[in-house]
């Protein structure tokens, strides 16, 4: 089965803005804030105490090259942005994560905060790790047992830095012609441009 590390598409589409200081100053009295700013790592439900936030889409000077708008893209690890176009379409999401509602200029979006975490195969797989924090990740396989009864997911072992799919994710996105993610197979550090 074939893994994929998902990035957003700078070049093609805008980026999606929702500064994590806005994030801070709305659930500072809910949530600690060690906690909230690293909410992806420490797989953190925040579907509970979520207020529909204001984001943007914006164009990366020098490196976006249209003003298209992302069917779906990504925010901080372990989260996409989609439309409502795009979460209607991609069911194969539903149970591995939380929707949280977004507005922006262009409409209505929601973060889908994913809560699948999954092991590495640690025999299969190669890492820098020095007081705890891991440094590098030079090779990172999953077996096919963990990953074959999901579409997304995340791991400890790179340190919650990358938000991985499967080819069921990333067929569905193709079949539905949604714009703004790329796939990389090389898994071994995450895929920012």
């Amino acid at each position: 089965m074939k893994i994929y590390s998902i990035g957003a598409d700078y070049k093609a589409c805008k980026t999606f803005t929702l500064p994590m200081s806005a994030v801070l100053l709305a659930y500072k009295n809910q949530i600690p804030m060690k906690q909230l700013l690293d909410f992806p790592k420490h797989n953190l439900a925040l579907s509970d105490v979520w207020k529909r936030m204001h984001a943007n889409f914006e164009s990366i000077s020098g490196i976006t090259q249209s003003e298209t708008i992302p069917d779906i893209t990504t925010w901080v690890a372990g989260t996409l942005v989609l439309s409502e176009k795009a979460k209607q379409l991609l069911t194969c999401l539903e149970g591995h994560g939380e929707y949280l509602p977004i507005n922006t200029p262009d409409g209505e979006y929601w973060i889908f905060n994913c809560l699948e975490v999954l092991p590495a195969d640690e025999n299969r797989s190669k890492r820098t790790v020095e007081q705890e924090q891991v440094l590098d990740v030079e090779k990172i396989e999953f077996s096919e047992d963990v990953v074959k009864n999901t579409c997304i997911f995340k791991t400890n072992y790179d340190g919650f830095r990358s938000t991985f799919c499967s080819g069921t994710l990333r067929e569905e996105i193709s079949k539905n012609q949604l714009s703004g993610l790329t796939f990389n197979t090389s898994l071994g550090s995450p895929n920012y441009v």
